[in-house]
């Protein structure tokens, strides 16, 4: 990219590789074990792979599901590892263990989606219709009524609460019996969802092409629209003021701060020769990753109003899936289409 010094490695600017392995199916998720030492990727052959974090070396490798699997999720101890899989199970494991500590059934063809409380007392998968809930040994803790239509997304309010988003609503749970607390309304089909660090706001990505959010303390809407297609990825800064969506081949970053986004212009990050498939804003600090179909990975630092500087750039690979900041905030894995796994660092200054 003009004006980023070239690295070894392929990268650019602030980005310098760290290390690239290889997994043996389609990588579809990855997650980093919370103290930053270990990476976790699960693959559609239902091979569950963990990586050393400083070299790539392998630490496990097994096979965790039948068929893909599809979520991974540590919990905040990093004692336990959550693994969700199109056999209609979820699994526990310990960091380097082959055997699963627990096999818990959701009673379904699949489940899309798993995630930990804060506090990690319980764990919640979204399996269909249904949000299953177990607590932290693996004991059936509830199954909350069924949506009307799948659960497309879920994340936790607090230790108490559940936010799931799915076809005409988003409802909020009770983490006790899995009943709907409160629902906002939607004429239309949420495929994604991000609740900002502060919890006072619900964003969404929409079917037909719009980003929707509610702000919690008063119910009150609004509407983001003209992307050019389905914003599938959205991502909140720790200081819950930028909000980062997909939905084109750039980036569009509105801010919350005094009194927005209503009324304001978004920052527009452009770079990407394809469209936008993952971001992440690392921990701490404004700085945004950005991925895409024509397997770049860009690096911003943004500004309060959502305006970015390109810092960092890797433009050679395939599709990315997904791509995850570790704990510190320091370095980015990136999975792709050609089963690559890669880590990368990012450092303060070139």
């Amino acid at each position: 990219m003009p004006g980023l010094k070239r690295r070894a490695g392929g990268g650019q600017g602030l980005l310098l590789r760290r290390w690239r392995a290889q997994v043996g199916d389609y990588p579809v998720c990855v997650c980093w074990h919370p103290d930053g030492s270990l990476l976790h990727v699960g693959d559609a052959g239902g091979v569950l792979s963990t990586f050393a974090a400083g070299d790539g070396a392998i630490v496990q490798r097994v096979a965790a599901h039948t068929g893909g699997i599809l979520d991974l999720a540590p919990s905040p101890d990093g004692r336990w590892l959550a693994s969700a899989g199109q056999d209609g199970c979820v699994r526990l494991w310990e960091a380097a263990a082959t055997v699963p500590l627990a096999t818990l059934s959701a009673q379904a063809a699949w489940v899309e989606h798993v995630a930990w409380a804060p506090d990690g007392s319980r764990l919640a998968a979204a399996a269909g219709r249904y949000l299953h809930l177990w607590r932290a040994d693996g004991a059936p803790s509830a199954c909350g009524e069924p949506e009307g239509s799948t659960i497309s997304a879920l994340a936790w309010a607090d230790s108490t609460e559940i936010v799931t988003a799915g076809y005409g609503r988003v409802a909020f749970r009770d983490a006790a019996d899995g009943g709907v607390r409160r629902s906002l309304d939607w004429q239309g089909s949420l495929i994604s969802l991000a609740l900002s660090p502060n919890r006072a706001i619900i964003a969404c990505g929409s079917q037909d092409r719009t980003v929707h959010f509610w702000r919690r303390a008063t119910g009150e809407d609004s509407m983001m629209s003209g992307y050019p297609a389905k914003p599938a990825a959205l991502a909140f800064d720790d200081s819950s003021s930028l909000l980062a969506t997909a939905g084109a081949d750039y980036v569009t970053v509105w801010s919350f701060a005094g009194g927005g986004p209503e009324g304001t212009r978004p920052g527009l990050l452009e770079g990407h020769g394809a469209r936008i498939t993952a971001l992440a804003f690392a921990s701490g600090r404004r700085r945004l990753a950005s991925a895409a179909k024509d397997g770049s990975l860009l690096v911003w630092d943004l500004s309060r109003s959502g305006t970015g500087r390109l810092t960092g750039a890797v433009l050679v690979g395939a599709a990315i899936e997904a791509i995850t900041w570790n704990p510190q905030g320091s370095a980015i894995a990136r999975i792709d289409a050609e089963g690559r796994v890669e880590v990368w660092d990012c450092a303060d200054t070139e």
